[in-house]
């Protein structure tokens, strides 16, 4: 067995896949299928797209709304997160986000906005995303953010496509990464996690064939707004930052 590794940056961030198999064709193949799966997620699911589906469906708050199947799914897992979590994860955060200072991507040129600005709108704990079978519907004067959950919903959809296709896997976007099967040594992986100021370090593993670990952090996504430092950890309960600086 031999182990294949292929990275690009997407969704704002760094992704790295790695696959062991025995074919190098095949391999190659399946990282290309891999890819244009992360492509088109990038392309609906970006808040940063002026033309994305998440983009469009958060300009016409106060009206159902066609929704793709990926997007029904994730909208289900968010209102059931919400209420499992007794309200520690809010996808309707982006107003709090956008007023902090997180308007645009990190990658791009500063002052450079690359899709509408939600700021003006209200964070209200107490909103839901009414859904139907095809459709959905969030308050009118609300918007979305899907950070919280697309990686990690990007990253089991990965982990599906080449479950049965290799011998072991890991797929790492951004914070987010899921292992399985074997590496080339037929062991079970073992996932490192560093800190912040990258002084400690720990090892996760498990006995499931299939497990991830997703992590946050602000050693990338914060900045200066006015006089004001910020970062993307927002207690949805509080709107307070989570972390200080």
């Amino acid at each position: 067995m031999k182990s294949y590794y292929q990275t690009a940056f997407a969704l704002g961030c760094d992704i790295g896949l790695c696959l062991v198999n025995d074919n190098e064709a095949e391999t190659d193949l399946i990282f290309k299928s891999l890819w244009k799966v992360i492509g088109k997620f990038e392309a609906e699911f970006s808040r940063f797209l002026p033309n994305s589906e998440l983009t469009v469906f958060n300009q016409n708050a106060g009206s159902a709304q066609p929704i793709s199947n990926d997007f029904h799914e994730m909208l289900k897992l968010a209102n059931q997160y919400n209420e499992s979590n007794e309200g520690a994860f809010n996808i309707f955060i982006l107003p709090e986000l956008q007023k902090a200072g997180y308007k645009q991507p990190f990658h791009t040129v500063d002052g450079q906005l690359t899709a509408p600005d939600f700021s003006s709108r209200k964070f209200d704990t107490k909103n839901k995303v009414v859904i139907g079978d095809n459709t959905a519907i969030i308050p009118q004067n609300s918007a979305i953010d899907l950070g919280g959950i697309a990686k990690g919903f990007l990253a089991d959809k990965l982990a599906d496509i080449v479950q049965n296709q290799v011998h072991g896997y890991w797929l790492s976007i951004g914070g987010d990464i899921v292992v399985g099967g074997k590496n080339e040594n037929g062991e079970k992986w073992v996932i490192g996690i560093e800190s912040t100021d990258e002084t400690q370090k720990i090892e996760v593993s498990c006995k499931l064939e299939r497990y991830a670990v997703a992590t946050s952090g602000i050693s990338k996504r914060r900045g200066v707004n006015g006089n004001k430092n910020w970062n993307h950890i927002i207690d949805p309960r509080t709107g307070i930052q989570l972390i200080r600086m």
